[in-house]
């Protein structure tokens, strides 16, 4: 077996637990966008596995998958945003405005880079587009999750560890995987063998620790939440007025 096949399965194996994970914490209703992009990488990585990465089924399996891919994480991240912001309407739909278009205006640039390789060999391949647009699409959401972070760390939301450790170790991913695509675009044929089997391998091991630290959720009872501090009273109103505006923004 190649190091290609090797790592495949083992993405492949790391999606399946964490799949199975999921639906054994009842976690599946909470994240099924996340279980369907887990499933996307399950499926292709099983099947690229018993494929030449030189073949044209490869390549035609690739061209294929990118698009649901692109699409899933961006379905992924946008609901990781809804969880955090669950009490905040108008803040959640300036997120997904914000997710769709940082996409689009990234893909547009993708495009505008795609010129620069125009009458090179590789060109004729379209690979490039590919490349270019994927890249863009998962740096894309790396930022979105990381802004995520960031309002983790701002507000007093006190949220449950299982959105948490999704939003760090997703985050984590999508910004390796980034990284490894701006380095394949880079190449003069597009793809780096070393750095994708790197890449692949990390990404099972992301996959591997977030399904492991996933805890069962508590049941929901109504509780009064007491703060701490006047300062986190304070931040919480920030949170409400922006809320606010932005509805009132989103029905204007």
């Amino acid at each position: 077996m190649t190091p290609e096949s090797i790592t495949a399965i083992a993405e492949a194996a790391a999606a399946a637990i964490a799949i199975a994970r999921l639906v054994s914490l009842r976690l599946a209703g909470t994240f099924p966008a996340l279980l369907l992009f887990l499933a996307v990488i399950a499926t292709t990585a099983v099947a690229g596995s018993f494929l030449d990465t030189g073949s044209q089924a490869y390549f035609w399996l690739y061209t294929v998958e990118t698009p649901f891919y692109c699409v899933l994480a961006l379905v992924a991240g946008r609901e990781l945003f809804n969880v955090v912001f669950d009490r905040y309407p108008g803040i959640r739909t300036a997120g997904k405005r914000a997710v769709y278009w940082g996409a689009g205006v990234a893909c547009a640039l993708s495009a505008a880079a795609a010129l620069a390789h125009w009458g090179r060999k590789v060109f004729l391949t379209h690979l490039v587009y590919i490349e270019l647009a994927r890249r863009s699409i998962v740096l894309s959401v790396a930022l979105f999750i990381m802004f995520i972070l960031y309002s983790l760390s701002r507000f007093p939301l006190r949220l449950g560890r299982n959105v948490i450790v999704s939003s760090a170790l997703f985050s984590i991913l999508f910004l390796s995987q980034a990284v490894q695509l701006l380095i394949d675009s880079l190449s003069p044929s597009l793809a780096s063998q070393l750095v994708d089997v790197a890449a692949v391998a990390f990404g099972a091991f992301c996959i591997i620790a977030w399904a492991m630290l996933l805890k069962p959720e508590p049941s929901r009872k109504p509780v009064v939440v007491k703060y701490s501090s006047e300062q986190e009273e304070h931040l919480l109103q920030q949170l409400d007025n922006l809320n606010r505006l932005l509805s009132r923004t989103a029905r204007q």
